[in-house]
């Protein structure tokens, strides 16, 4: 069946010496693993493969034809353009990049296993876009992505915003607590402070937040793991080590 969608790449790999699996979000089908033909001299598509093959990275949105047949565990894609000719941009900018690269894997662990879900899709690719237009700095996209995730994700924690932090933040009941369990999931009682500024961060000012590095990374450790607890079991990420590189 012949399918035509927006989708937001995600992950790749190598396969073989003939092709990569790269896997996409869509906007009509959710999580979607391609095949990714590499270019040969003897493909008489070589020119059109190895286009789609620069088009494939990170975090890139794209318009694609695909051939979905139920029984195949890889699909095909047989035609794709970029969804806004006019931006992915980004590829020149070494601190976006890195963002990409983070967002893209943890999009991965998060949806994997997640149904089809347009309102998700549609706040991944308003964001992609803020983040390829983007003159300010960038260092708290990362952050302020994750936590708007949360609410079309559906697992926003609910009038925690409303209140003043009181004591320590428990991410497992999502609610504050003067007496947390010991060895449970927690938010020391000096750095839920930080949770007010969540009541007021977005893109627009999000370059107006201070954090030290440090800060920015216990932020992201942080929703993360409330993710994990709340949505998908997600894995070790190998980029954050990558955006400890974000200037503070």
């Amino acid at each position: 069946m012949l399918i035509s969608t927006r989708a937001i790449v995600l992950t790749t790999r190598a396969y073989n010496d003939k092709f990569a699996i790269a896997h996409l979000l869509t906007e009509e089908e959710g999580m979607v693993a391609y095949k990714i033909p590499k270019p040969s001299p003897s493909n008489r598509r070589s020119s059109a493969t190895a286009r789609l093959q620069r088009m494939v990275h990170p975090l890139s949105e794209l318009s694609i034809v695909a051939d979905h047949r139920l029984q195949r565990g890889l699909q095909q894609i047989d035609d794709a353009e970029y969804y806004r000719l006019s931006l992915n941009l980004m590829l020149y900018d070494q601190i976006k990049v890195n963002i990409a690269y983070f967002l893209a894997e943890a999009l991965y662990h998060i949806l994997r296993s997640a149904p089809p879900d347009p309102e998700v899709y549609r706040y991944i690719s308003r964001s992609i876009e803020t983040l390829e237009e983007s003159e300010k700095s960038c260092a708290n996209f990362p952050i302020t992505f994750l936590f708007g995730l949360l609410e079309p994700l559906g697992v926003l924690p609910p009038d925690v915003l409303e209140q003043e932090p009181k004591g320590y933040f428990d991410l497992v009941e999502a609610s504050y607590t003067m007496h947390p369990l010991r060895n449970s999931h927690v938010i020391p009682i000096h750095e839920t402070k930080a949770l007010r500024y969540f009541r007021r961060i977005n893109y627009q000012n999000m370059h107006l937040f201070r954090f030290h590095r440090e800060e920015r990374q216990r932020i992201l450790t942080y929703l993360l793991d409330y993710l994990r607890l709340h949505y998908a079991p997600i894995g070790e990420l190998s980029s954050p080590t990558i955006l400890s590189l974000l200037h503070s």
